[in-house]
């Protein structure tokens, strides 16, 4: 993962144009810190690499990760904020991808899924 990272940084970067004023427009100030994170998120935002972000609650780890989208190539997509933290771990899978009614104890209709994509699949021991 690490070595992921580190790549993705390492992407040349390309002019900043319109993307560094979106950008500075919501980050605000000119510390070298923000100006670092705003130079992280234009890089990272080209790589389709996964991306884990850190920091205390309130610090604007979900805007950080909005802003990365946005710039990404799926920007024009929505972007779905989802607070795992409230999700029990048993049911994590169920509400990303849907179920359908019956399909487990206490599913009584249909959920859609909150993200699309293939269904993984493993073996229940």
């Amino acid at each position: 993962m690490r070595q992921l990272v580190s790549h993705a940084l390492q992407v040349s970067q390309p002019p900043l144009a319109g993307k560094d004023r979106r950008t500075r427009q919501i980050l605000l100030g000119e510390s070298e810190l923000m100006r670092s994170i705003r130079a992280k998120i234009n890089k990272v935002a080209r790589n389709q690499a996964p991306i884990y972000i850190s920091g205390e609650s309130g610090s604007g780890k979900e805007l950080v990760a909005k802003l990365i989208h946005q710039q990404g190539p799926r920007g024009e997509g929505p972007f779905i904020a989802i607070n795992c933290g409230a999700i029990p771990h048993e049911l994590m899978e169920s509400e990303f991808f849907g179920h359908k009614k019956g399909s487990f104890t206490g599913a009584v209709a249909d959920q859609k899924r909150l993200i699309s994509g293939r269904r993984r699949r493993h073996a229940v021991s």
